[in-house]
């Protein structure tokens, strides 16, 4: 059976709203002071990003009396909005449990030529930044918090050009962040985390890249974001 990418982020969701279900029947909320049960409940937010990707990859060409491998780096800079969905229910007094997903839809594009070409020969392009997190919490008091965020995020990844599609991309989030709440209910959150992705790889298919030529490229990303 063919697993798709949405069959996949749909398991790890049931997952996460799996082991919230455990851990809700786990802890009692009731008797709790308010610093927890003050963050506690659904949010939606809307967030504006600084986001960075950046690669460190590999040209490696093979053939006659050519094979040579020429290591570079390239990055991409952008301002670009998302949001984010999820619960947080507290686990004591002072700390809670935060499960949630976020999503950044804009997208960063990146170029490839090849070794003996100044033309850009490939574009790749990354876009829907996805993430699946839990994140412990501690409260501060009624209207602050500190939490430390643990994450699964994929990027689909295409591209145009004399290159094979490489696979999209999958790794593990690590931020940290805080959470303001306000007399009216909303919240303002700020974060600062970074994301480490498996290795892609791509060939060209023979027109202005040479198939004996291959990328290879390790993928991670930073970002800041104020979310409200």
């Amino acid at each position: 059976i063919l697993k798709t990418k949405e069959n996949i982020m749909f398991k790890k969701l049931t997952t996460l709203v799996a082991a919230l279900g455990f851990l809700t029947s786990v802890f009692t909320v009731s008797s709790l002071a308010d610093g927890a049960d003050s963050h506690s409940g659904v949010y939606l937010g809307v967030s504006g990003a600084a986001f960075g990707i950046e690669m460190d990859g590999s040209e490696q060409s093979k053939g006659g009396d050519n094979d040579n491998t020429t290591t570079g780096t390239g990055g991409k800079f952008a301002l670009i909005g998302g949001g984010e969905l999820g619960y947080s229910f507290a686990a004591s007094d002072v700390w809670l449990i935060d499960v949630g997903y976020s999503m950044i839809p804009g997208e960063a594009k990146l170029k490839a030529n090849s070794s003996d070409s100044t033309d850009s020969n490939a574009t790749m392009t990354i876009d829907d930044y996805q993430t699946l997190y839990i994140a412990p919490t501690y409260s501060v008091s009624d209207t602050a918090a500190l939490y430390f965020k643990l994450g699964y995020t994929e990027a689909s990844t295409s591209v145009t050009g004399d290159i094979t599609n490489p696979s999209d991309l999958e790794g593990t989030t690590v931020a940290i962040g805080s959470r303001t709440q306000l007399d009216s209910g909303m919240y303002i959150r700020t974060e600062a985390g970074y994301t480490e992705f498996d290795s892609i790889s791509a060939t060209g298919k023979g027109t202005s890249i040479a198939t004996t030529t291959t990328y290879k490229a390790d993928p991670s990303a930073a970002y800041g974001k104020v979310t409200i």
